[in-house]
């Protein structure tokens, strides 16, 4: 039994090191504000949502970074429960998970490396690919050896859920900026980060609904002196319907959400051709607000009116 001062220790070690972390990172960041020549007004919390709302490239970004760590979501947690009562081996999640870990981190560079060879929606549709046919060939597992190929297959494009929708923002913000006229990076962000909390959320919902719908019977235990007893007798004892149950929650569910994201992926409007063009308008329109700058000092005041109109005229 663990004493329960080696909690407080814990928890005292992992607050300092998030601490420690945080502003690190905070402290390390270096952005040149650029103050606008002229306030511009808000357009309002209920303007601002409904502008987010049309753009489609936000709505399939944020899609993809649902739908995807919900697949990653509904196979880690119930792992567990698929090693113990499928595969009747729960010490193989000690090798299991270091090994999808692992594989997810030595395979990082290699996505990089495709996606400069081709583009983000390219890594999205062949690392989804892989990692949707592992996740649903995990229905059919029966072994430990085939689940710890399946879990070396797994990891090598778990990190693609991730990355590529977290590098595709900075596309949607810029699209987004020519569109409104307006740097929106901290709305769009925001309500970005929030899927990848709902599919966490949506992960363990959608477990516990499903097993208790298909007669799970969790473990009984008693608290003694010694810790928590558990009595295992007849609730490692589970359901056919059950043990299928948890078949389809580590595979062919979380394999459907990623095909979901796949669709996403494909229907993402931003192209490494449109993205090009766009960065040479930015350019072209720079370049001629510091030549009208030079020449009317009022020109600057004129391109901020315009944007403000072009932001408005969305909005309505």
């Amino acid at each position: 039994a663990h004493h329960p001062s080696s909690f407080m220790q814990s928890a005292a070690v992992c607050s300092a090191a998030i601490l420690i972390f945080s502003w690190t990172v905070f402290c390390g960041i270096k952005e040149r504000y650029i103050p606008p020549a002229s306030p511009t007004p808000s357009p309002g919390i209920l303007a601002e949502l409904l502008l987010t709302v049309r753009s489609k490239s936000f709505c399939y970004v944020t899609l993809m970074y649902l739908a995807g760590p919900t697949a990653v979501t509904l196979t880690q947690t119930n792992i567990a429960l698929f090693c113990k009562y499928v595969l009747m081996d729960e010490s193989i999640l000690m090798l299991l998970v270091p090994i999808v870990q692992g594989t997810a981190l030595f395979m990082i560079p290699v996505w990089v490396f495709i996606g400069n060879k081709t583009s983000k929606r390219h890594i999205y549709l062949i690392g989804g690919s892989l990692l949707a046919t592992s996740m649903a060939a995990l229905n059919f597992v029966n072994s430990t050896e085939a689940a710890i190929l399946l879990g070396i297959l797994i990891g090598m494009p778990l990190a693609v859920p991730y990355l590529v929708p977290i590098s595709m923002l900075p596309d949607v913000v810029e699209e987004d900026e020519e569109r409104t006229g307006r740097r929106r990076e901290g709305v769009l962000s925001g309500l970005f980060t929030t899927a990848l909390k709902l599919s966490v959320t949506a992960g363990s919902v959608l477990t516990n609904l499903a097993l208790e719908q298909a007669g799970y019977v969790a473990p009984s235990s008693s608290c003694t002196d010694q810790g928590m007893v558990f009595e295992t007798a007849e609730a490692d004892a589970q359901e056919a319907s059950v043990l299928q149950v948890m078949r389809w929650l580590v595979g062919p569910i979380p394999a459907c959400f990623v095909l979901l994201a796949m669709f996403a992926a494909w229907r993402f409007p931003i192209t490494p051709t449109s993205h090009a063009e766009r960065l040479a308008r930015q350019a072209k329109a720079q370049s001629a607000e510091k030549l009208g700058e030079s020449e009317n000092p009022k020109a600057e005041k004129q391109v901020y009116s315009n944007w403000e109109h072009a932001s408005t005229k969305v909005v309505l």
